[in-house]
């Protein structure tokens, strides 16, 4: 799938017509149709530089990201746009984009950081807290939310990692993490929120150490075995396996409960970049840098199929079926800037 003219940053899948939607660096929101893999639509967006979006649960609704520091809500058809307020940056949106919670960055705002919780049909504050999350410029680092935003973790300047409660910001569980770097702030894919909320995973960008932290526990669990920073660490559905993708070159899965290593996964020659669980959890997509993307067999670690390529980028979404995955490409490759959509039997990958 071409017509993007710089690389895509994040996707995702409408659950109705099976349309996908990526956004990407060159500030257009795209949307694709799987059936003939082309272009529907692309929409201009005042060349803002696209932060990773979020996207309503059904993937109808996506943020992007304007000049000044803010999102627009964007319906994926492109028939209706919501603008917010100028500095805030959303992070999190429920059904039907009816509720959207927004980070607000300190600086622009001349105070600090707050979430704010938006009627969309209002356009009111319904609830705001005070959050001592990193918020770097266009990028919101070290904020997560569970699937139906009920609650968030994040992690602050000074190291702490804090569960809280939506719109109340009462304080669900408290520990610490070695303190973040500023640097680090800026690539929200070292923290990991599990869908049910109940377990988080944070890694800094240099040590390789990974961080597990069940949100009613007092302390952190340590998983330990890559050599090199952690790019992107991704929960199973159903939250017993957690994978991390390391500079190292390596992926490796761990056991949740356990806080084990189950498996390393080697092949890929460069780093690896991005990873993503098929829905039934039975397989494991992995890209990496200038390298090809691979399928992997997720309860013996064998890989399955490898699809030649290079510089793949770091956004991977399988549709809700597992019969589709779409993965974001990084510009001047040779698979061409834009999308690029396999079809198949990926969920299993059999």
């Amino acid at each position: 799938m071409r017509g993007a003219a710089d690389e895509q940053w994040c996707v995702a899948w409408r659950t109705q017509g099976g349309e996908l939607v990526s956004g990407g660096k060159d500030g257009r929101l795209i949307q694709w149709t799987s059936s003939a893999a082309e272009e529907v639509f692309t929409r201009e967006l005042s060349h803002a530089t696209q932060r990773k979006p979020c996207f309503s649960p059904e993937g109808d609704w996506m943020s992007v990201d304007r000049t000044l520091g803010a999102s627009t809500l964007m319906e994926t058809s492109g028939k209706r746009s919501i603008p917010l307020p100028d500095g805030f940056l959303a992070v999190w949106m429920g059904p039907g984009a009816r509720e959207v919670v927004a980070v607000t960055e300190g600086s622009a705002m001349g105070k600090g950081n707050r979430l704010v919780w938006f009627d969309t049909q209002s356009m009111r504050e319904v609830a705001s807290v005070p959050t001592g999350a990193i918020v770097d410029g266009w990028f919101v680092g070290s904020v997560a939310f569970s699937l139906d935003g009920s609650r968030w973790v994040e992690v602050t300047s000074d190291g702490a990692m804090k569960c809280r409660e939506a719109r109340t910001g009462r304080e669900l569980g408290r520990t610490t993490v070695p303190q973040p770097r500023a640097a680090e702030a800026s690539d929200s894919a070292h923290l990991a929120f599990s869908r049910d909320g109940t377990v988080a995973a944070w890694s800094d960008a240099f040590s390789g150490e990974i961080h597990l932290w069940g949100v009613t526990e007092p302390h952190t669990r340590r998983l330990i075995g890559h050599s090199l920073g952690v790019k992107h660490l991704a929960f199973s559905a159903d939250g017993s396996l957690l994978a991390s993708a390391s500079l190292d070159h390596s992926i490796r899965i761990w056991s949740v409960a356990e806080a084990r290593l189950v498996r390393v996964l080697r092949g890929h020659w460069a780093q690896s970049n991005g990873v993503a669980f098929s829905p039934d959890g039975r397989t494991l997509a992995s890209v990496a840098h200038q390298d090809s993307m691979k399928f992997w067999d997720v309860s013996s670690g064998r890989e399955l199929c490898s699809v030649p390529g290079s510089d793949w980028g770091e956004s991977l979404a399988f549709s809700p079926d597992g019969r589709w995955l779409g993965i974001g490409l990084s510009p001047g490759n040779a698979n061409g800037s834009g999308m690029r959509l396999l079809r198949g039997n990926v969920n299993g990958a059999r």
